[in-house]
């Protein structure tokens, strides 16, 4: 089930509904950079009409959209990639203009524009994403949100990797030296963090 509405959030309704990553600035200033490696889990060939992007989850209104900010790049030969942030993200990719959720995904598109995913965006585009990791933004470090899991994180830019819950949702805890895993699969086949 939560592959099921994850796979709609992301793909079908995006609006309706080793390498370490790099944890500076420890401000809100200056480019994030977050890297890690490619796991190719069926066999898919890396083309170079592929390209990487960070997909923001907005869920905070309604409808839910998804977000395009940041792009990236992928080195077919190592078998890794990188996105470089150059500042903060805008507030149209953020949940209530302060908090990101934001996942890299590696697309057969090189040309797509930021801002929110059509509806009609094709589906079949999608070739992996980091699933379990998460690059979370908060614009201020106000601990009183709903969000039982976001005072672990600091002001800024984090990298999380998702905790299973025991109950309907899961979380993220902060990370900084932990490989990060780009899963390429059928994204049905990807288990994404269920966090909203």
């Amino acid at each position: 089930m939560i592959k099921v509405k994850l796979y709609l959030i992301f793909l079908l309704s995006l609006v309706i509904l080793g390498c370490e990553s790099s944890t500076e600035p420890k401000d809100n200033s200056g480019t994030f950079t977050v890297s890690g490696i490619l796991e190719n889990k069926n066999g898919t060939e890396i083309t170079d009409d592929m390209g990487v992007y960070i997909l923001w989850t907005v869920s905070s209104g309604s409808p839910d959209y998804t977000y395009v900010w940041g792009k990236g790049t992928i080195d077919k030969d190592k078998m890794t990639f990188k996105v470089e942030l150059p500042n903060n993200p805008p507030e149209e990719a953020l949940n209530l203009k302060t908090i990101g959720v934001g996942q890299v995904f590696l697309l057969k598109d090189q040309n797509l524009p930021e801002g929110k995913l059509p509806i009609q965006y094709d589906r079949s585009k999608f070739v992996g994403a980091t699933a379990w990791f998460a690059i979370i933004y908060k614009e201020n470090d106000n601990s009183d949100s709903e969000i039982d899991w976001l005072p672990l994180f600091k002001k800024g830019y984090n990298i999380g990797v998702g905790v299973e819950g025991t109950g309907t949702f899961d979380s993220f805890k902060p990370v900084t030296n932990e490989t990060i895993k780009l899963i390429i699969d059928e994204i049905l086949n990807i288990k994404f963090v269920n966090w909203t």
